[in-house]
């Protein structure tokens, strides 16, 4: 994946530069393998 494809979303906040399409779909499968609704991942800073 290039930041030609998917822009530099994972390196700001959602708010800033929106949503990239792969963080939504795994919101969405950590929803489903926990057995919630809705789910919101976040990156915890370099390498963790």
């Amino acid at each position: 994946m290039s930041v030609r494809q998917s822009g530099i979303t994972t390196a700001s906040t959602r708010a800033e530069l929106g949503n990239a399409s792969y963080i939504v779909e795994l919101d969405r499968l950590v929803a489903r393998f926990v057995g919630v609704d809705d789910a919101l991942t976040c990156a915890m800073g370099f390498a963790t």
